[in-house]
């Protein structure tokens, strides 16, 4: 399993930017510590601290390097040597002097200089000089070969001061150990870098024998990201042997997958689990359920919690549901009663009832339905609307309503207007029918017997 690093590139300080993860991008964490002969994958992240990936985090177009060695650690034996152009100086001791490194350089173009400029040189601290040219005027970087300088180290020259016509150039000059790992090889994926440390090397030995403190350097094209501390331990055990803090990978490895152990014997583990004062039981249940007839008669008396069906009264404190369906005569008459959220009453599953009398409170307005407690409008809009049937012989129409008993109206009752053509429209009228004739203002009836519609005889009303 990779070792994780998360490096925040949003805090200042390069020796405490290692983070724990994206989700906790500025809680500050050392970094694993690295052992002697062991090769150490990491996948390596760059954060922000919005918790979010840097914008290079797994680029494939970013070149990223890792060193961890010694920061500032200058050789301690050795030689080296400068160019300039064409001209090399001759080799010069790992820790010359100023005037040393000065006289080395203006004795080169036949004693005109570097680039035919006369230099002073600076010694800043161990392998560390800064050139100043005497002449203004814009120089190349020297360049710097190690002949023998131990521990490995390398010459590295940087420009400190660009020259111009006006301007006299300088360089910096630095003689460092080389990293004692260092690699530049990663695979990307997603926000990630994928690569390999290798301890197993001679300069991770003299690291360990200097006894000198090692950082972790990254460095993301030409931008130096990280240099935080890092524990590099030597080695208990033979190089090739199980490092430490890779031990809980394994175990873990293990437990997912025990065949990724060559000694794992399954068979003599299965023996000891089953051993009866090891194997697992529920209770004192033990074998298939179905052996359990006490218990599995208990379960086949519990409802189903799929399509349960039950017999006698059921009993519920709340009942939400948004259908419930009436069993038909014949298989499949049954019909789905459901509740109208929009109409709040309950109808049965088709927009045009046939086979469900339906209650409907109508609001001011009439139709084929029956309608109750019609709220109070200004409209004459009945309230109760009774709409009959017809004979599917005759096509007469049945009795809308009928009352077995007396009837009181409290208040008033209207019968119907008809004309003499509408009023003819009765196919067969009964004994005893009333009509408000409105085409000749008059009550009328129908008597039985041949004799037909009479008129009713009025008389003015009482005062």
């Amino acid at each position: 399993m990779a070792t994780k690093i998360y490096i925040n590139t949003d805090l200042k300080d390069l020796t405490a930017n290692a983070v724990a993860n994206k989700n906790r991008p500025t809680q500050v964490v050392r970094l694993p510590q690295i052992v002697e002969g062991e090769t150490l994958d990491v996948e390596l992240s760059l954060v922000n601290s919005g918790g979010g990936y840097d914008s290079r985090s797994g680029d494939a177009t970013v070149s990223l390097a890792v060193a961890v060695s010694a920061r500032g650690a200058a050789a301690t034996s050795g030689t080296f040597t400068l160019t300039a152009s064409t001209e090399t100086t001759a080799p010069l001791a790992w820790n010359a002097s100023a005037e040393a490194v000065e006289g080395a350089l203006n004795a080169l173009n036949s004693g005109s200089g570097a680039y035919g400029s006369k230099v002073d040189v600076k010694k800043l601290n161990s392998g560390s000089y800064r050139i100043i040219f005497k002449d203004v005027g814009a120089r190349t970087d020297f360049g710097g070969t190690s002949i023998d300088l131990a521990p490995e180290s390398e010459v590295t020259i940087a420009t400190a001061v660009v020259g111009s016509a006006t301007i006299r150039a300088q360089m910096i000059i630095e003689i460092s150990q080389q990293p004692a790992i260092y690699t530049s090889t990663w695979t990307t994926g997603s926000n990630k870098f994928s690569g390999q440390l290798n301890a197993n090397t001679a300069r991770v030995q003299e690291l360990i024998a200097t006894g000198q403190d090692a950082f972790f350097e990254v460095k993301a094209d030409d931008d130096v990201i990280c240099q935080v501390p890092i524990a590099v331990l030597p080695a208990v055990a033979a190089p090739n042997s199980l490092p430490a803090h890779t031990l809980p990978s394994n175990l873990n490895d293990f437990a997912n997958d025990p065949s990724t152990n060559g000694n794992f014997n399954a068979s003599n583990w299965l023996t000891d689990l089953l051993s009866p004062h090891l194997k697992a039981v529920w209770g004192n249940i033990t074998g298939t359920l179905s052996d359990q007839t006490d218990l599995q008669t208990a379960l086949d008396a519990k409802a189903r919690k799929a399509s349960p069906t039950f017999t006698g009264d059921v009993t519920v404190p709340r009942l939400i549901t948004n259908e419930i369906q009436c069993v038909g005569n014949t298989t499949g008459t049954a019909q789905p009663i459901t509740y109208d959220s929009n109409e709040h009453r309950f109808r049965d599953y088709d927009a045009s009832p046939t086979n469900l009398f339906v209650i409907k409170k109508i609001d001011g307005y009439t139709g084929a339905r029956i309608g109750i407690n019609k709220e109070p409008s200004a409209s004459n809009n009945v309230a109760l609307h009774v709409v009959a049937g017809k004979n599917a012989s005759t096509n007469a129409e049945d009795l809308g309503l009928k009352v077995v008993g007396g009837s009181f109206f409290e208040n008033f009752i209207r019968v119907g207007h008809y004309t003499d053509t509408t009023r003819g429209q009765f196919s067969s009228p009964t004994n005893g029918t009333i009509i408000y004739n409105s085409q000749h203002h008059e009550f009328q009836g129908y008597v039985g017997g041949g004799t037909g519609w009479q008129k009713f005889n009025m008389g003015a009303v009482s005062t």
